[in-house]
């Protein structure tokens, strides 16, 4: 079953994520925090997108210079996590897997109350909290990472309303503090279909294009999903909102669907069991079901159909990297760190 087909928010995520942030190990020799970074041009660059993810992820990234560091590459790393909790050194790992690696620590929208309704004072004082949080020398964020986008964004003009006035404080609150550009993450649903959008969607683009160098469309589908359709369906599928972002006649839409539009694949790869579900919402592969050939091939048609599309070629996302012990196959993070390295020497062949 697709993650769109259940009821289902990243708030059950978090507390799956927070087991496995317990005794995590880092890397030395922390940089220090991040320097107010302009908007980067990701259009001509190799990026990669991740969420949750844990040492062991990075460690395989790492390994043989599969995710390499230089000016063409860019590979941000976003995680959840419960706020009293904190983010378990995760800023200083990443900061030390060299310069083409990025923090983007997660804003998740669902763990503030009454933000639906709360008043520009309030926004700010929410977004005040996370800035306080992240722009802390000890996690440096480089990014933000605009989390649980609502499924009814699309049909809630007001709801969307307050998602946008949020993007921008999160970018800059205006309080003479530095400005952090955000990476924006879409959940999969109607949101995604703009034909059903109600009211006029630009002021919503306008704010993320201003504000974000990333808008990463969610795809959490599962392997019989995408092997129920050709290459080419599977890539429509995928890019088809950037493809209608692309046709219509704001600049802030066409911007986003050509320089920033980044698709987001399962890496799931486990036991298919999470607590208080039936099943996994998280897509991907179930580990008993197949096995590790099956997978690593399922990881290259996601990223095939992917390159397929003139919208994001360069732009990838994949996740969980992180998950309750046990819950995520330990080969998962070698398979999709390989997968990408040779999807990589192929860019540049």
């Amino acid at each position: 079953m697709d993650a769109k087909h259940l009821n289902i928010t990243r708030r059950d995520l978090l507390r799956i994520s927070a087991a496995s942030a317990v005794g995590m190990a880092v890397f030395p020799h922390l940089s220090s925090a991040a320097a107010e970074a302009p908007a980067i041009d990701f259009s001509d660059r190799y990026v990669t997108c991740f969420y949750q993810f844990n040492r062991e992820a990075l460690e395989a990234f790492t390994a043989s210079n599969r995710l390499p560091n230089g000016p063409g590459y860019t590979h941000v790393m976003s995680h959840s996590a419960p706020r009293k909790e904190g983010f378990s050194g995760r800023g200083k790992m990443v900061h030390d897997c060299g310069p083409s690696y990025k923090w983007a620590p997660a804003f998740d929208l669902f763990s503030y109350e009454d933000w639906q309704t709360a008043d520009d004072r309030a926004l700010k004082g929410i977004a005040k909290e996370y800035r306080d949080r992240v722009l802390d020398p000890k996690e440096g964020a480089d990014y933000f990472a605009f989390n649980e986008m609502p499924l009814e964004t699309w049909a809630d003009e007001k709801v969307r309303g307050q998602v946008t006035k949020l993007v921008r404080y999160l970018h800059d609150i205006g309080d003479g503090g530095p400005k952090r550009r955000g990476i924006f993450y879409l959940s999969e649903s109607n949101n995604m279909d703009l034909s059903v959008w109600k009211g006029s969607p630009n002021e919503f683009f306008q704010a993320i294009d201003e504000t974000c160098d990333l808008l990463v469309a969610e795809h959490y589908h599962t392997d019989s999903y995408i092997h129920a359709r050709t290459p080419e369906q599977f890539t429509k599928h995928m890019d088809a909102m950037a493809r209608a972002m692309d046709k219509i006649s704001n600049p802030h839409a066409k911007n986003l669907a050509r320089k920033k539009f980044c698709i987001l694949h399962s890496c799931y790869w486990g036991s298919g069991k999470m607590p208080g579900h039936k099943l996994t919402p998280w897509g991907g592969m179930v580990a008993p079901d197949h096995d590790p050939q099956e997978f690593e091939a399922y990881l290259h048609h996601c990223i095939a159909a992917t390159r397929a599309s003139e919208f994001g070629r360069k732009r990838m996302a994949f996740s969980p990297l992180c998950l309750k012990p046990g819950e995520l196959d330990e080969k998962v993070y070698s398979m999709v760190a390989e997968a990408l390295a040779h999807d990589m020497r192929k860019q540049q062949a």
